[in-house]
């Protein structure tokens, strides 16, 4: 009979990216490490979505006061997801990434962090994360005036931020576990992450993040274009997360280095006037996934994020939208449903 922490796993694996076992069992040095055996019979017993503590407590037997007792406690510690609607607190539990391990930013540690990052290379794991049909994460334009022609509203930052009600800058996961690992850190600033909403209330009241306004949100995004950081957003129109990070620390933008033709990752493109180009190179020095020189342009690596096009100083790029475009679902809880059912799918043709 699986034990508590298997049960765990198992559990966490049907969420999003999941949680796939691994030959050494290095992820349950991890689990053991954030989970207690009491928090893992919670997270098992939840249901997929949201639920209230009196849902939860009539699903469970459990008495309404401890459930809130309970599914509080483990939304401080960063291991599910609250958020207030109605003035009621609602739960949902979350991803190994993008959630805990996200969530505990201020927590890192070299005791679990260096058997985590082992987790990640198991079989199953890079095939969810990086997959063409729905991808996690998504480059968007860094401004619109950058693309020819109109913009997609779901690819519009400022509108993004327009349809946000609060804002919250937390700490950049990607350039912050390396000082933990004792690890190259590269010259960027951290504080890079933005939360949007229920995500930025989340952020600020567990003491990870603080709010902003909207035009410090927009500022923090529109320095990242002079500083060699791509725009992405977790793939929803909601965008309740936007990276602004770089190529020599992003584990996404690294690994779009690797895999190429992700069309689905990005809805344009750049496109060069061939007549305007001086050969400066400087868009190869801003782009950070290789995909353009003065003598090529890789289109199968292009995440059609702007950089090359913002920077380049005889105006000779521009970003074009894709002929197949992608529309994302409405929130992340969305986008983690289906990913959980393509991997499942998956699974069941590999039987």
């Amino acid at each position: 009979m699986d034990d508590i922490y298997t049960k765990l796993r198992k559990k966490l694996d049907r969420v999003g990216f999941g949680y796939p076992a691994t030959e050494a069992g290095t992820e349950y040095v991890f689990l053991k490490e954030f989970y207690s055996e009491k928090d893992a019979e919670i997270i098992i017993a939840m249901k997929d979505g949201y639920q209230t503590p009196a849902e939860f407590a009539q699903m469970t037997g459990m008495d309404v006061s401890e459930a809130e007792e309970r599914l509080y406690s483990l939304s401080k510690r960063g291991l599910i997801y609250r958020e207030k609607v109605d003035g009621k607190l609602r739960y949902c539990h979350v991803p190994i990434v993008h959630g805990t391990y996200e969530f505990n930013i201020k927590n890192f540690d070299n005791i679990w962090l260096t058997p985590f990052f082992q987790t990640l290379g198991a079989p199953g794991f890079r095939e969810t994360m990086y997959r063409k049909e729905i991808p996690f994460f998504r480059a968007i334009p860094g401004k619109s005036d950058l693309v020819d022609g109109e913009i997609l509203p779901y690819d519009d930052i400022e509108l993004i931020l327009d349809d946000a009600q609060a804002y919250a800058i937390t700490p950049c996961a990607c350039r912050t576990n390396p000082k933990f690992r004792d690890a190259p850190v590269c010259g960027h600033p951290t504080d890079t992450c933005l939360t949007l909403d229920g995500f930025a209330d989340y952020a600020v009241e567990n003491g990870f993040g603080y709010y902003v306004t909207r035009d410090e949100a927009i500022k923090m995004l529109w320095n990242g274009l002079n500083d060699h950081r791509v725009i992405q957003v977790i793939n929803s129109k909601k965008a309740e997360v936007i990276c602004s990070c770089c190529g020599c620390s992003c584990g996404v933008i690294r690994a779009r280095k690797q895999f190429d033709n992700m069309d689905l990752w990005s809805n344009y493109y750049a496109a060069r006037d061939a007549d305007k180009c001086t050969q400066c190179s400087t868009c190869e020095t801003y782009c950070q996934v290789g995909a353009i020189t003065p003598a090529k342009l890789d289109l199968g690596h292009c995440v059609g994020c702007g950089l090359c096009v913002h920077n380049c100083p005889s105006k000779a790029l521009k970003l074009v939208k894709k002929e197949r475009t992608f529309e994302p679902l409405e929130t992340v809880f969305d986008t983690y449903n289906v990913m959980s059912e393509l991997k499942e799918a998956d699974k069941r043709a590999k039987k």
